[in-house]
């Protein structure tokens, strides 16, 4: 088993200091070996508490949980890590009671290894600590399994009785593995960009070729004579003579390489029209082709075209089920009624939102249960592991009532 080390305090972790801890009450200790409780003859520190909370936090953020903000919720956050190392703690003395605790040279060359494949040099603390925290693991897994085994174990009959009761949760929708191309219109600010970058053209068009001299002074004529919509018109037509002009001067070579850069950015400009008419051209070369070549077909076009997600991958979005993206799609993909395009099929141009999008479904499969036979290996191991939890809590119940506990220092008194 490869061991992580819990992250540093970080700023949630802080705030969880600076709420519980008074300094004036730590008497110039040790913050972190400050006193919580006793647990028979072993003392649970704020220490303890702190990276408990480092590693539920966590948990928390893995798994995309809220995570506790107010002072209240924070409190409570904390109290129940504190309750969490207490059961830790009358598990592993038991464990010491059984003779159940694992070897400590094991352990300690499990560190070392850890460490060695991490590439992360430890101190001799940080070694003391993560052997601590490996034998209070082991010793806790330890003292679990000797009542586990004396448990009735979930038999085959048990597995299929747990399934007829909850089918409903092996229901599974219809789901599809899509590509797709995405294509976006042009920003309204990108194309006033280019408008600007034109005038500032005509401004600074100092031409040395006689020819380009009169170019540049004709449009400018009548650029001065026309309104704000010739004025438009006048600026890109200039662009496009410039762009397509020679000169025998090098004094003239920046300002024709400035029109074609303008003009290879003109033409790159695309409205939704446009967006339409180049996804339909896209469309219509795919559309004569079939199952495999489609795809490769589909996919090389994508890495070409295509500005959404995945683009690299050929727009390969994987399987999908509905509502993973949008309605827009869930329509073209499955449907009103579940059943969209057809595998191997392509999707009309339609839009997502105000992007153009042309979509490609390579494999579909429609909604259903899944077997006994599918999930039985999944129920064996969700029933051993809700087993093996209930026996931890009625293990930690005995220990509790037969432990003697007391509390040294207050949670709810060091957040005051």
């Amino acid at each position: 088993m490869h061991f992580v080390m819990p992250r540093p305090v970080s700023r949630w972790s802080s705030s969880v200091l600076l709420m519980l801890v008074a300094v004036g009450s730590c008497r110039g200790a040790v913050i972190s070996d400050l006193a919580m409780r006793y647990v028979n003859a072993e003392v649970i520190t704020l220490g303890d508490v702190i990276l408990r909370n480092q590693v539920r936090l966590t948990d928390f953020e893995r798994q995309a949980r809220l995570l506790p903000r107010t002072p209240a919720e924070i409190l409570a956050f904390s109290k129940q890590s504190l309750e969490e190392v207490t059961d830790d703690a009358l598990l592993a003395q038991r464990a010491t009671e059984l003779g159940a605790e694992p070897d400590r040279d094991e352990i300690s060359l499990e560190v070392l290894e850890n460490a060695r494949k991490s590439g992360q040099g430890l101190t001799l603390r940080d070694q003391a600590e993560q052997r601590k925290i490996l034998i209070r693991r082991y010793s806790i897994d330890r003292v679990i399994g000797f009542y586990e085994i004396q448990a009735p174990q979930a038999t085959p009959s048990d597995l299929e009785v747990f399934y007829q009761q909850h089918l409903t949760a092996f229901d599974r929708p219809a789901r599809a593995r899509v590509l797709q191309i995405l294509i976006r219109p042009s920003a309204p600010e990108e194309r006033s960009q280019i408008i600007g970058e034109r005038r500032t053209l005509l401004r600074n068009a100092d031409a040395t070729e006689p020819a380009l001299q009169q170019l540049v002074s004709g449009h400018l004529t009548r650029y001065l004579a026309s309104d704000p919509a010739g004025q438009t018109k006048i600026l890109e037509t200039l662009v496009a003579d410039l762009a397509q002009a020679t000169s025998t001067f090098p004094e003239d070579a920046p300002l024709l390489a400035k029109a074609k850069s303008l003009q290879a950015r003109t033409e790159a400009l695309r409205d939704q029209a446009a967006v339409t008419r180049e996804l339909d051209i896209i469309r219509l070369d795919l559309a004569g082709r079939f199952g495999p070549n489609l795809v490769t077909a589909f996919k090389a076009a994508a890495k070409t075209y295509s500005q959404g997600p995945g683009a690299e991958r050929g727009g390969d979005q994987g399987w999908i089920e509905p509502g993973r993206f949008t309605p827009a799609m869930d329509a073209q993909v499955f449907g009103a009624s579940g059943t969209g395009v057809a595998p191997g099929t392509l999707s009309p141009v339609f839009w997502i939102g105000g992007v153009g999008a042309l979509v490609l479904v390579a494999e579909s499969e429609a909604a259903r249960r899944r077997s006994f036979e599918e999930v039985s290996g999944e129920l064996e191991r969700k029933l051993k592991s809700d087993r093996r939890e209930r026996i931890r809590r009625q293990v930690v119940g005995i220990l509790r009532n037969r432990a003697t506990i007391r509390d040294v220092e207050p949670i709810e008194r060091l957040a005051q």
